[in-house]
């Protein structure tokens, strides 16, 4: 088992390499993407940045408490979005990509 910072290395190694292959997906991108390997090692695109109510990609990178991870003016908001969005899958059976656009429409309403 690796050392903690072979490890962490590691995970900066991965996270870095990731953002490379993914750099124009994530930069052209509409949809808000992010990609998560722990609460340390983590990438985001500007809109999904901004949907959670942080000013760049780099001040939600910075964030490791779950508790910090939404912006405290967008925790209300995100979590009824989240919530109404959920509970009309339930209902109609729709993929990830309505559920995203459904949260983002609830989000719109409700902020």
């Amino acid at each position: 088992m690796p050392k903690s910072g072979q490890s962490e290395a590691h995970h900066e190694e991965l996270i870095g390499g990731f953002y490379d292959q993914l750099r124009p997906v994530f930069e052209s991108s509409e949809q808000a993407m992010y990609l998560y390997l722990d609460d340390t090692h983590k990438i985001c695109n500007k809109k999904f940045a901004s949907l959670l109510g942080y000013g760049t990609e780099h001040e939600w990178a910075r964030v490791t408490e779950f508790t910090d991870f939404v912006a405290d003016t967008s925790s209300e908001i995100l979590v009824t979005a989240y919530q109404r969005a959920i509970e009309r899958k339930k209902k109609e059976k729709k993929s990830w990509f309505d559920d995203q656009r459904d949260l983002e429409e609830e989000i719109r309403r409700y902020g």
